[in-house]
């Protein structure tokens, strides 16, 4: 690759989002700088600004191909401390409607891995790039644009560890990637621009989580579980995951409001009632963790494609872009398409940087299509869940989901077809394949009333 001639990047947020975006910019720019507000840990310890990392997370088979690819000898790295890939036809329990799909092998593999581990193997390469440096403790105040206001220029700081002083740092290109608290609305209203269109599909979801200790003689065949809930009969739904140092994590998720308790008592029964495996392998374990719980999970979508005005060098990223219900596990694999996808437009601008933020963003929704269909679709089939579908693939998915499932267990071919779309492998489209569609609608209709019964 040739020495890059653009000078300086900003990336806001050092996260698994912001430090992707940081591995791509460095194969574009001189130097590369993260913003961060945190004191970031030398280990895999969880942070402040990830409250999300005590829970249940997976890395789904597109973002496992695309982080690995980035940082040659991880996935050799993550082997070795016990992170394998696990077959999901294979490895993975998946309960639907029901019934427990039948164990097949498929050319489809995840990690088991916690998210803090994960963050800090990455985080760990990334320190080893020369051209990246952190800023840690900083707060962003905000945006610094050119005199016309066109374009981006750098940003506003303040570290926290000293006197509180205002800074200004220049940059040639910046990137938001601070999550769900993105303050990229009111950064851009301040340069004189509007906020973006915003979309929100609520659900009511919640998740309470506990890690535990396997005994030997407990261990079991499995890597993972997944029993998600099962609208409109069944609101309590779970998983469970042996990571990578042997230890188990159970998150039990509540939907339309039923949310899980953080009590003894009643964390045993909301398990019962999701799934009586789960409460008896938790029943074979010793807790190592309080009950944690978390709230914040809709889907929220910042529609900065859609916007006629918007500043040059700068653009948004990952979760502060669109963020879904995390309960299908699509986060981090859809912040790793987006990077990828700037690290292609960046190349096709061959080192001129305007249009390039635009040209992504609005590239983004085509990739994340899928992730935001499956998610937003599938809480619109509670009748409490707020928000409306703001595409026609949403609109349709309660219906058309609801037949996937039901032939999920008799039809291995739509479980496979299932897999492939939830792991950001293959669109939405996939389910439309004529074989695939009419083997949907002939075994939904089959399996309709005895799969009704077993969740009633």
């Amino acid at each position: 690759m040739t020495t890059p001639i653009n000078q300086h990047a900003i990336v806001l947020g050092g996260s698994m989002a912001g430090l992707l975006t940081a591995r791509i910019l460095a194969d574009h720019f001189q130097q590369v700088t993260i913003i961060e507000r945190d004191q970031l840990p030398t280990d895999n310890t969880i942070r402040k600004g990830v409250p999300q990392a005590k829970h249940l997370h997976i890395l789904l088979a597109k973002g496992d191909e695309i982080i690995t690819g980035l940082f040659p000898g991880l996935g050799e790295e993550l082997d070795e401390i016990g992170a394998n890939l696990v077959n999901l036809g294979v490895d993975v329990k998946f309960h639907v409607c029901g019934e427990w799909l039948k164990e097949q092998e498929i050319d489809l593999y995840t990690r088991t891995i916690s998210r803090a581990e994960l963050e800090a193997r990455v985080r760990g390469r990334v320190k080893e790039i020369s051209k990246i440096n952190f800023r840690e403790q900083t707060d962003v105040l905000g945006l610094i644009g050119n005199p016309d206001g066109s374009a981006v220029t750098g940003v506003a700081i303040r570290n926290r560890r000293d006197s509180g002083i205002r800074e200004t740092l220049s940059a040639d290109f910046v990137v938001d990637a601070t999550g769900r608290r993105s303050k990229a609305p009111k950064w851009l209203t301040e340069l004189g621009y509007q906020e973006p269109e915003e979309t929100i599909i609520n659900a009511t979801v919640g998740y309470a989580t506990r890690h535990y200790h396997v005994p030997v003689d407990a261990l079991p065949t499995w890597r993972m579980v997944a029993v998600p809930p099962e609208p409109p009969f069944k609101s309590r739904g779970g998983g469970m995951m042996i990571q990578e140092d042997g230890s188990m994590v159970v998150t039990l998720l509540g939907t339309a409001g039923d949310l899980p308790p953080l009590d003894e008592a009643g964390f045993s029964k909301f398990a019962q009632d999701a799934q009586p495996e789960i409460a008896a392998m938790i029943g074979r374990c010793q807790p190592k963790s309080p009950i944690i719980g978390y709230r914040k999970l809709e889907n929220q979508w910042r529609h900065y494609e859609k916007m006629a005005q918007f500043p040059e060098r700068f653009m948004v990223i990952g979760d502060a872009f669109c963020a879904f219900n995390p309960i299908y596990g699509q986060g981090m694999t859809a912040a790793a398409l987006e990077a990828d996808c700037l690290g292609v437009h960046l190349s096709l601008a061959n080192g001129n940087l305007d249009g390039v933020a635009r040209h992504t963003m609005r590239a983004i929704p085509s990739l994340i299509e899928g992730a935001w269909t499956l998610a937003a679709g599938e809480d619109l089939r509670w009748e409490t869940t707020t928000g409306k579908a703001n595409t026609f693939a949403v609109r349709i998915t309660p219906w058309l989901s609801e037949k996937i499932q039901k032939a999920m267990p008799s039809c291995p071919s739509v479980a496979i077809a299932f897999a492939e779309v939830q792991n950001l492998i293959k669109p939405p489209t996939r389910f439309f394949r004529p074989d695939t569609f009419a083997q949907i609608l002939w075994h939904s209709w089959r399996n309709k009333g005895q799969n009704r019964a077993t969740a009633l």
